[in-house]
Formats: structure tokens, C-alpha cells, sequence
């Protein structure tokens, strides 16, 4: 009967090198600490208050929109065309006045307030320019409204040190094409493309059609407040023999 000898010695380096692999790999080891979640500080009604800048027609007229500049003053519109500035201790002034067609609701609507406005002092306002509308409504029934086809335009501007608006540097950067002499609600934001909805004279059931936007500029920066660069198609409600409201 055969049997393989015993070799204790070759089992001991074996054995060294595990404890020692064992006793390397235990000083790597670290335990994590539980982190305990921040809390949200309390949200107090103490730590707020309400300011009264402005008040009234003779300081906000028809008031549409409003931003604030990185001095905590803030700029509003009227839609009458009055662009105001009121500053943080409450004075308001006029700063200037645009020219608008003012039928329903059209007129001066939204204002913004370019993220570079520290270096270069640009606005946006979003308005109805006069162009050549007639006043008042457009006839309920008729086969040529070409009269009455007009736009909504966002344009740029600067403000001078005096915080007054320069009219001479206007750049015109947006058009969005808007049917006239029709009870319309025109709307603009600091974040969205111009719109509006229309309500059109009682007729058969509307029809929908498209109708571009116009870009006038390519020089506006791309994060543009109160549009976005790539204009959407504007909607058009046809009501009966015309077709009225748009955006």
C-alpha cells in the first residue's frame, strides 16, 4: 500500500502569504459614516414682506408686463405704448413711449430684460406698430382684408445711463403676423413665443390655416427673452367670409 508523503513545510509560505494578503486588504478597509440629510431651512412669513412700488393709472397706466432689472428697479409697460421704470425706493418715471396700434387688446404688451443687460443695456419689447391699419373694426363680411393684415414685432432696444429708452437704437427682431379689427387677446412672456387667441363674428363652423412667422434679424442673441429664435408657424382662425386673429 502506497501512500504520498506529507510536506508540511511547502503548506507554510501558503499560509504566510494569506495572512499577510488577509492583514494588507483589513487596513484598506473602511467603514462609511451614515450621512444625515441637511435640513431645508423653514420657510417664514416674518422673513418676507410686501413693497408697494407702484399704484394707479398715472403710474402704471394699462399695465401689461413687467421686469426686473439687476439694480432691483423694475420696468413696465402700459398699452397705450408708456414704458415706466420704477426704481427700488418706489419713484416711478416714464422712460419712453413706442408708437402702437391699440384696437382690443393690441398695443405695448411684453418686456424683457437681456442676461447681458450689465455690459450692454438691451431690452426686448414685444408691441403692435401702427403700420397702416384702419381704425376700428374690420367689416364682418367682405372679400379683401389686406387692410387689417398687420404684425406683432419684438424689437430691441437699449437704455441709456439715465435709464431713458433709446429710440434710435431699435434693431427689429421678430414679426409675427396678426389679423386686425377683430377682438383679439395678444400675449408675450420672457420665456415663450408670442401668442394670442381671437374671438371671431358668429359664422360656420372655422377653418384652419398656417401662416409663418416673419424673423426680420439674425442678430439677437440666441436666449432671447419674451421669444424663442426659432419662430413657430402662426395660427390663423378663418370665421365666415374673413379670416381674423393670429399668433
Amino acid at each position: 500500500m502506497s501512500s504520498h508523503p506529507h510536506h508540511p513545510r511547502a503548506r507554510r509560505p501558503f499560509a504566510a502569504a494569506a495572512a499577510l494578503l488577509l492583514a494588507a486588504t483589513a487596513g484598506t478597509v473602511t467603514v462609511a459614516a451614515t450621512s444625515v440629510p441637511a435640513s431645508a431651512h423653514p420657510i417664514l412669513a416674518s422673513d418676507f414682506q410686501q413693497v408697494e412700488l407702484a399704484r394707479g393709472v398715472a403710474e402704471t397706466g394699462e399695465p401689461m408686463s413687467l421686469a426686473v432689472l439687476p439694480d432691483r428697479s423694475v420696468l413696465h409697460t402700459a398699452r397705450n405704448g408708456t414704458l415706466r421704470r420704477t426704481d427700488a425706493a418706489g419713484a416711478t418715471t416714464v422712460i419712453g413711449t413706442l408708437p402702437v396700434y391699440t384696437h382690443d387688446e393690441e398695443g405695448l404688451q411684453g418686456v424683457g430684460v437681456d442676461p447681458g443687460f450689465a455690459s450692454n443695456r438691451h431690452i426686448y419689447l414685444y408691441y403692435a406698430p401702427p403700420l397702416s391699419t384702419p381704425a376700428g373694426d374690420a367689416p364682418a363680411t367682405g372679400s379683401d382684408f389686406s387692410a387689417w393684415q398687420g404684425v406683432n414685432r419684438l424689437s430691441r432696444f437699449t437704455l441709456n445711463a439715465d435709464f431713458t429708452l433709446n429710440q434710435a437704437s431699435k434693431v427689429d427682431v421678430l414679426d409675427v403676423p396678426a389679423d386686425r379689427g377683430c377682438a383679439a387677446t395678444s400675449a408675450a412672456t420672457s420665456t415663450s413665443t408670442p401668442r394670442a387667441t381671437s374671438t371671431c363674428p358668429p359664422a360656420t363652423t372655422p377653418t384652419r390655416s398656417t401662416r409663418p412667422a416673419t424673423r426680420r434679424s439674425t442678430s439677437a442673441p440666441t436666449a432671447t427673452p419674451g421669444t424663442t429664435r426659432s419662430a413657430a408657424p402662426a395660427t390663423r382662425t378663418t370665421c365666415g367670409a374673413r379670416s381674423c386673429g393670429s399668433r
